[in-house]
């Protein structure tokens, strides 16, 4: 890790997962979400705090951001006309 890049931690709630992804602490202890983009980032400090007095766990949000999965619904999505493109 580069000097002075802090090492963020995201926590997740293993007691969420029937919704058949990992639940994450939203920022600043908020409420939960599936989503891992609107995962909190905690210190390694807060991390340990938490975890400490909670069943939940922490794990690095470079392992949650790697393990992301990211696609695009079908049909969300629409073709460029060149030709529009171009006479504009």
């Amino acid at each position: 890790m580069p000097i002075g890049m802090m090492r963020m931690y995201a926590i997740v709630d293993p007691s969420r997962r029937d919704t058949g992804c990992e639940c994450f602490w939203r920022a600043a202890s908020r409420g939960y979400t599936c989503d891992p983009f609107e995962a909190g980032s905690y210190t390694e400090k807060e991390a340990r705090e938490i975890t400490e007095r909670v069943d939940d766990y922490a794990v690095p949000m470079s392992e949650v951001l790697a393990a992301t999965i990211h696609r695009v619904e079908q049909g969300r999505l629409t073709a460029v006309d060149w030709e529009d493109l171009n006479d504009g």
